[in-house]
């Protein structure tokens, strides 16, 4: 059964930089910085571990590792991720926190390109537990 509730605990503050010790180890983590204090830019996230990682590398799909069949769509990959969360003092409850790089978007439109890369097309990664760091009131 998948949990869509949230749970939270208030820690005292302290700047996402000292919490970058918790992802050592990790095979993959995830951090959106704001380094801003103002209203626009007050919020950053720190996921050491997250739950699960979607990567397409040259054309193959992988989800935790695991190859996923061949031609299966990478966008549905990533919806099916997706899970029903609101917090309504968090702007983002957690989710899918992912990049694609421009060659992911040459794939969409299938232009083809002479240039190849050993650098993933798109990475997404499950983010249920985190850090939420609230810069301009200083929470944690």
């Amino acid at each position: 059964m998948i949990c869509s509730e949230i749970f939270k605990t208030e820690l005292a503050w302290r700047p996402p930089e000292d919490f970058l010790g918790f992802a050592s180890g990790a095979s993959s983590c995830v951090m959106l910085d704001s380094g801003g204090e103002s209203p626009e830019g007050r919020w950053s996230w720190l996921c050491p571990r997250p739950v699960s990682t979607l990567v397409l590398r040259q054309g193959v799909l992988k989800r935790d590792g695991v190859e996923i069949a061949q031609g299966t769509d990478v966008w549905s990959c990533i919806r099916a991720m997706l899970r029903p969360r609101s917090a309504e003092d968090l702007p983002f409850p957690g989710g899918v926190i992912g990049l694609a790089s421009y060659e992911a978007g040459m794939r969409l439109e299938r232009i083809a390109s002479r240039h190849m890369s050993d650098e993933p097309e798109l990475i997404a990664m499950l983010c249920d537990d985190f850090f939420a760091f609230d810069r301009l009131e200083k929470r944690l």
